[in-house]
């Protein structure tokens, strides 16, 4: 779209303009341990931008980085399991479903 806003819209926390392509998302509580610098952040997989976002929720600002470069290609969802690891599913014919642990 060429309109970055609207008269009586609240302008968006993270904008990605030109778009990424946002496909999944997933929220890394507390109670995930294994990657404790994602806690309370929000993980955001790109279909076009081909990269795993996060996104910190503790501030308020609402900072972005790129975590997990090993995860690359049009990534499709992201899911945080029980203990804090990351699965990363990838998307297309030969997709793969990449489950990110500490070393």
């Amino acid at each position: 779209s060429p309109f970055r806003d609207y008269p009586g819209m609240q302008k968006p926390s993270v904008d990605w303009t030109p778009s990424i392509a946002p496909s999944g998302m997933a929220y890394y509580g507390t109670k995930h341990t294994a990657f404790p610098s994602l806690q309370k952040h929000g993980l955001i997989t790109t279909l076009v931008d081909k990269k795993l976002y996060s996104v910190n929720l503790t501030t308020g600002e609402f900072t972005q980085s790129h975590v997990f470069p090993q995860a690359t290609g049009r990534l499709r969802d992201v899911y945080v399991t029980t203990e804090g690891n990351v699965a990363v599913l990838m998307d297309g014919k030969d997709a793969k479903l990449m489950m990110v642990t500490p070393k």
